[in-house]
């Protein structure tokens, strides 16, 4: 038995896709269908993975964007959740219905975003999405481009910022050899 892992067919327009995959018809497939590859990989599929790999997906401006402003997940979502629906009053109630996470949580997310300048207060403690600057909406409309093709790409961006704020903390508790 020869585990497989799936993949997006590397086929351009025109092209006859790759030889290997799962129904066995070289060149019959869609562009983007995924196909069944052996887990270890051919040389030929082994190329097509480097060079989506080594393609950037995420724009610079809106990767400086992520790395500087969006400190999680759930920000992001409750932003790009808060832009879609723009003319809505939002409080932690809904938003903690709509992203499944406690009211307190949500409520911290709210006033987060108002701190960045994302949100404006409203008098009966709602919030509103309200951009301050219009070069940081056309920022948060690039993010969600970004987001909507390549959200892998985009948490995986926001996950190892995390990752090394977490080691740089664990690295702080590291036992160090003093020098004799």
């Amino acid at each position: 038995m020869t585990l497989r892992r799936a993949l997006p067919c590397a086929a351009r327009a025109g092209q006859p896709c790759c030889a290997r995959h799962g129904n066995g018809r070289a060149g019959a497939c869609i562009v983007g269908q995924l196909h069944l590859y052996p887990l270890i990989a051919t040389c030929a599929t082994r190329a097509v993975i480097a060079d989506r790999m080594s393609q950037p997906t995420v724009p610079d401006e809106v990767r400086r964007f992520i790395l500087t402003s969006i400190p999680s997940v759930p920000y992001l979502e409750a932003l790009l959740m808060l832009r879609a629906e723009s003319g809505r009053p939002w409080d932690s109630h809904r938003l903690a219905g709509r992203l499944y996470i406690g009211e307190g949580q949500a409520l911290e997310l709210l006033q987060a975003m108002q701190q960045a300048g994302v949100t404006t207060r409203q008098g009966n403690g709602s919030f509103t999405y309200a951009p301050a600057r219009k070069g940081l909406e056309a920022l948060i409309d690039a993010l969600a481009e970004t987001y909507s093709q390549d959200l892998v790409g985009v948490t995986d961006l926001i996950h190892s910022r995390l990752d090394k704020r977490a080691q740089k903390f664990a690295n702080a508790f590291r036992w160090k050899k003093k020098d004799r």
